[in-house]
């Protein structure tokens, strides 16, 4: 399990990735495929800000939105990293 995601926002996700045009439903299969504007999304936003939009880092924030929750952690403190995060993809990319 790669522990990302939280029930109660998946039904809007899904939604919105298929308005927007991302993915489709298969007709044959009860699975959702994606698109060539869905594909070439994914290339780009991986390919600019791999680490931002990966599997690791949507978990490790999730963590802390857990942690903010329980009152154990400050948000600020998340926002700052998050800030930090792209203020250094930024300036990698001038």
């Amino acid at each position: 399990m790669k522990k990302i995601g939280r029930p109660s926002t998946y039904a809007k996700i899904i939604g919105t990735i298929i308005k927007r045009g991302y993915v489709k439903e298969s007709k044959f299969i009860k699975k959702l495929v994606p698109t060539k504007l869905g594909s070439q999304v994914y290339m780009y936003l991986t390919e600019k800000f791999g680490t931002l939009v990966s599997e690791e880092r949507t978990r490790r924030l999730e963590e802390d939105m857990d942690l903010i929750e329980r009152g154990e952690k400050e948000y600020t403190s998340v926002i700052d990293e998050l800030y930090e995060e792209l203020t250094k993809m930024i300036g990698e990319r001038n």
